[in-house]
């Protein structure tokens, strides 16, 4: 027999409603075989600006959700966002850090999927970002 231990799931934003995530995740962890563990990944990013409280989804899910990824953004001055290194954005991540360790998230990390300059600076900078992070707020992920 085979067994699921991990499954992946992240919807993007301009499919994300309260109840379209909820209906999607449902759907998607009844794929697992029945009586299978299955943990589940979370894109905080998708649910800003969706109506979906991502501290919500943590509660509901709490002690599924494995793996947690951040993206960060500022909304440029032709209104279009850009995605920034985290700390650099628009969002705070000390909260949402705090909320995932209160659910029993074991792993977060940083995503960008587009870079206004170096990726490997950007890296850098949300690593040390999210360390700061983690370490203000005593968030041991």
């Amino acid at each position: 027999t085979s067994s699921w231990t991990h499954l992946r799931f992240s919807p993007h934003r301009k499919r994300l409603s309260p109840d379209g995530w909820r209906s999607r995740i449902q759907k998607a962890h009844g794929l697992a075989p029945k009586g299978s563990p299955a943990d589940l990944s979370f894109c905080v990013y998708a649910t800003f600006g969706s109506g979906t409280d991502y501290r919500q989804v943590l509660r509901d899910y709490a002690g599924r959700l494995v793996l947690v990824h951040f993206k960060d953004s500022l909304r440029k001055p032709d209104g279009n966002e850009q995605l920034t290194p985290l700390g650099e954005g628009s969002h705070n991540w000390q909260p949402i850090a705090a909320a995932c360790e209160s659910s029993g998230v074991k792993w977060v990390f940083a995503e960008q999927e587009q870079w206004d300059r170096d990726a490997f600076e950007c890296s850098t900078v949300s690593f040390c970002y999210l360390n700061k992070v983690l370490n203000a707020g005593k968030n041991r992920l």
